[in-house]
């Protein structure tokens, strides 16, 4: 497992695609009654971006070295790394848990329209609320797991403010780099999906 994050890059085409998968088992008995079983409580998350031109003058500051040492260096779909969604990775004042005066570590989440997912990449030091009160009596783990030094009292509200990112993994153990001019490449889709661990 790594918390290396994904290369923000030139040449990032529009229309970014995010999207949520469930695993569902369906059934229809004979009378034609469906019955359905979620096997996951959360969703994987499947992103697909694409890059116009990604330059590359053999410098490791150039886009394309980037992108291919960064894949590579992961072995392929192999190990997970941390993404930056550009438009879903903050929360405001999100309630993680309800202190009963006893659990001292409790995981971070976030609400994404009423649904209440775990976040697993922190990005930066949280900022933690009991009872609206911000309090530094807290350790925390880069995956969301927040240990407070005393247990929070029974019905406190426990809230978070900060930055996340995705953990995710490549969906391929191969990925396709177009030469489209001389130093100047292209590569249609990269695809990598939302992991928890």
């Amino acid at each position: 497992m790594s918390d290396e994050v994904f290369p923000l890059l030139r040449g990032l085409s529009l229309g970014i695609k995010k999207k949520p998968e469930f695993k569902t088992i369906q059934q229809t008995s004979v009378l034609g009654i469906d019955k359905t079983l979620s096997l996951v409580p959360y969703p994987k998350w499947t992103f697909t971006i694409g890059y116009e031109y990604l330059l590359d003058k053999n410098s490791v500051k150039d886009d394309i070295q980037k992108l291919i040492g960064f894949y590579i260096n992961r072995m392929g779909k192999y190990d997970d790394w941390l993404y930056y969604d550009l438009y879903d990775n903050y929360c405001n004042g999100q309630e993680f848990g309800t202190g009963d005066g006893s659990t001292t570590t409790f995981q971070l989440c976030r609400s994404w329209g009423g649904f209440i997912e775990p976040v697993i990449g922190v990005l930066d030091d949280p900022v933690i609320t009991i009872d609206g009160v911000p309090t530094t009596a807290f350790t925390y783990t880069s995956k969301g797991k927040v240990t407070f030094t005393t247990a929070p009292s029974s019905s406190a509200t426990l809230a978070w403010t900060g930055g996340f990112y995705y953990r995710c993994r490549f969906t391929e153990d191969e990925q396709e780099f177009e030469e489209i001019l001389n130093g100047i490449w292209k590569c249609d889709s990269v695809i990598f999906k939302s992991v928890l661990i």
